[in-house]
Parts: C-alpha cells; sequence; structure tokens
C-alpha cells in the first residue's frame, strides 16, 4: 500500500530499487524537453542517510556517474 508524503513524495513498502532509480534519472526519464536541439544535461545530487550497507551500495551505484555531473552527499544524521 503505498501512502502520500506531503505534495511531491509517497512512501512504498519494501525496498527501494536504488540501481534501477539511479538509471532512470541519469537517463532524464522523467524530465519534460523543452528544446531537444539546445539540451544541456543537469547535474545530479544524490543525498543519503541509511544503514552503512545501503551506503556503500549507493556509493558503488553512483561510483560510475561521477563524470556524468551525479554527485553523492553523506548526511551528517545516519541512521545506525
Amino acid at each position: 500500500m503505498k501512502v502520500p508524503f506531503g505534495k511531491r513524495a509517497t512512501i512504498y513498502p519494501g525496498t527501494a530499487d536504488i540501481e534501477g532509480i539511479l538509471k532512470d534519472e541519469v537517463a532524464g526519464k522523467y524530465i519534460q524537453r523543452l528544446q531537444v536541439a539546445s539540451e544541456k544535461r543537469g547535474k545530479i545530487l544524490v543525498m543519503v542517510s541509511a544503514t552503512g550497507h545501503l551506503r556503500d551500495e549507493l556509493r558503488a551505484l553512483v561510483r560510475p556517474h561521477l563524470d556524468h555531473g551525479v554527485r553523492l552527499q553523506e548526511l551528517e544524521f545516519q541512521s545506525e
């Protein structure tokens, strides 16, 4: 069962497919494009506050995309 969380987010049960989400974001799957000819790729900031295992997994997934404007920021508070 999904639960609305504010105006722009939804909480889903279970574990997120972080690899699929990252691939879709890097590919720009959900970005509306106004002018394809003069399009410039934007940057992506991935922020994480999670267990050590999940942070390790996310670091490994983000690493290949660092040259494509993706940056990982680990927040000060971590849920250990």
